[in-house]
């Protein structure tokens, strides 16, 4: 019975991404007569601004992670060795050989466990060693001031006005003008480590709570709701009236980072952009301090929730998910390929974080602040006019490419459970928050979500903030006069 299920929902699935799939048609496809059809995907062209150039064999260099043993921090969107049966390995290889035949150019990686270090040591000795550097979320920000990166905006053939650029990140991330990291629709492990919620249907089922996908669609999803949902199904399973990990839980969560998910998703910002392009830190409100304490609440509750970090055991919240002792999860994507689909013998959804209150518009997510990433374009590159071509024709090329594949077929149709999942997938995507001061930590003040108040689970938020904010500041200010001064 689950399996009839699983395939009537993946078949309604299938049916709203059909039309995608056919948008990115191959090189001999027909329409319908059975010709021989080639493995090399046709692009659409690649943009007005993109002059039909032959750049004679050359190679765009780019540098990613190797995640090692930790294969879901490994940049796996730059380059396949061969055709794959693996959907997105596919689609990385067809849209390379795709952009060889029509602009006569290669593109090669070369993976470091240490990005940014690696990158490093060719920035002081003067090296252009990299036309795109993808780094770590929290490695980026410290390059950019040192003035090592591009600027973005005065990158030859980029075009942020396409659809394949995220106008929301530049937004956010745009600082006196000046761009010095982003994603586009090329970069993956972005997306593949941007923070999600799943939970167990047949746990909801058994409390008589229902599709909690319902309480999304509905606008109730809210922080104080997460709260008594998760406190219906807490449990004393072993019988030794303490609560432990062999009990059941209402959330668990892969680490303290969780915290700040829950925070973003209520409407938390440590930082915004002035209408001057300047890095603003945001005072603390009586909502901000509402938020944190609902927040805490939810999360740091240790007889309804659990972090990984409080036990030393970082895969703890898999387990106990998976052994079906709790409501909700918070994972990424990258685990629907690493454990999800083959350990969970039950229905599960998805979930975005949840609302403040029902008055907010939109549900909201962050990149993992940790792990996610970002890229950027050395400042020491000698040839921006191929390297922005490159990125530019990269990214145009993977909407309906990589991006497809990895989006629309892998995690909506593959490794979601049915439509709801699918649908939940595009309200989190729909607004993902990127905030200069948590990529940075300026003063602080990142450390203090993702580390101070998780572990301390007290609401210390004011007065910890009133402490760093004037250390934050002047690291703002330092970092305004740099990208002025450049």
């Amino acid at each position: 019975m689950k399996v009839w299920k699983r395939t009537l929902c993946l078949a309604l699935v299938l049916l709203t991404v059909l039309p995608l799939l056919f948008a990115c048609k191959k090189k001999g496809d027909t329409d319908g007569d059975g010709s021989k059809e080639d493995s090399v995907t046709t692009l659409a062209p690649a943009g007005d601004e993109l002059p039909d150039t032959d750049w004679m064999g050359r190679t765009f260099r780019v540098l990613g992670r190797d995640g090692g043993a930790y294969t879901m921090f490994t940049n796996f969107e730059i380059y396949s060795e061969s055709v794959s049966k693996e959907v997105v390995p596919n689609a990385v290889w067809e849209r390379n050989n795709a952009l060889k035949e029509k602009y006569n150019f290669d593109i090669s990686q070369k993976l470091e466990k240490d990005v940014a270090g690696k990158a490093q040591l060719g920035y002081a000795a003067g090296e252009d060693n990299y036309d795109l550097v993808l780094y770590q979320i929290t490695k980026v920000q410290a390059h950019a001031q040192t003035g090592y990166l591009a600027d973005l905006n005065l990158v030859p053939y980029l075009n942020f006005d396409k659809d394949c650029w995220n106008a929301y990140a530049n937004k956010q991330l745009t600082m006196v003008g000046k761009l010095y990291y982003t994603v586009s629709d090329f970069l993956l492990s972005d997306k593949n480590r941007t923070y999600i919620n799943v939970y167990n249907r047949e746990l909801a089922r058994q409390e008589n709570l229902g599709y909690l996908e319902d309480l999304v669609t509905a606008g109730k999803w809210t922080l104080e709701e997460a709260k008594r949902l998760s406190t219906l199904v807490t449990k004393e399973v072993n019988g030794d009236n303490k609560h432990t990990e062999e009990d059941a839980f209402g959330l668990v969560m892969d680490s303290y980072n969780a915290f700040v998910a829950f925070s973003y998703g209520g409407g938390l910002r440590l930082s915004s952009i002035n209408k001057e392009g300047e890095v603003a830190l945001n005072k603390v409100t009586t909502k901000t301090a509402d938020i944190i304490s609902k927040v805490i609440d939810l999360t740091c509750n240790t007889e309804q929730a659990m972090f990984c970090n409080d036990y030393n055991n970082w895969s703890i919240a898999n387990e106990v998910f998976y052994a079906e002792r709790a409501l909700i999860s918070t994972t990424f994507p990258s685990v629907f390929e690493t454990s999800l689909k083959e350990k969970c013998e039950f229905d599960f959804g998805i979930l975005p974080f949840p609302k403040y209150d029902e008055n907010q518009t939109n549900y909201y997510t962050i990149p993992d602040s940790t792990n996610s990433v970002l890229f950027a374009i050395p400042v020491a590159n000698q040839d921006l006019n191929f390297a922005g071509f490159c990125l530019e024709a990269l990214s145009e090329a993977s909407t309906e490419t990589t991006l497809n594949a990895f989006y629309e077929v892998k995690c909506k149709l593959q490794d979601s459970y049915d439509l709801r999942c699918a649908q939940m997938l595009d309200l989190i995507f729909a607004n993902v928050v990127y905030d200069v001061v948590l990529v940075g930590d300026f003063g602080g003040l990142a450390s203090l979500l993702k580390s101070d108040l998780p572990s301390k689970k007290m609401n210390l938020y004011a007065s910890m903030h009133k402490v760093r904010s004037s250390a934050a500041q002047v690291e703002i200010d330092k970092l305004i006069n740099d990208y002025t001064a450049r």
